[in-house]
């Protein structure tokens, strides 16, 4: 199955973006991650508001789901490690289905 998805993100800090199009295949027996996003941190270290994720365009043939999530995320150089908020945009197609299919979501924050 392709799905196409607007816009698109990637891990780390959330630029906000006008339009970012890109093109998944994904399997029709399994849930495909689309995006993780969470928050940045600020020069001192500290953890910036989480993403807010908002589905603008659902699947016609599948279900589009934001999941919560806890994520350590490594220490660098001046910063401890440390456990953050992140919002995983999931797509579980429908069963035995083939085609294209089209979803849209903003990540704000």
């Amino acid at each position: 199955m392709q799905l196409s998805r607007s816009p698109a993100f990637v891990l780390g800090a959330v630029a906000p973006q006008d339009a970012d199009y890109s093109a998944v295949t994904v399997s029709n027996t399994q849930v495909t991650r689309l995006g993780l996003h969470g928050p940045a941190r600020d020069k001192d270290c500290a953890l910036r508001s989480p993403p807010v994720v908002n589905i603008v365009d659902a699947p016609t043939s599948g279900e589009l789901q934001v999941r919560g999530a806890k994520i350590k995320l490594s220490a660098t150089s001046s910063c401890p490690e440390i456990e953050a908020p992140f919002q995983a945009v999931l797509f579980r197609p429908k069963p035995k289905l083939f085609g294209q299919d089209k979803v849209s979501y903003t990540v704000t924050g």
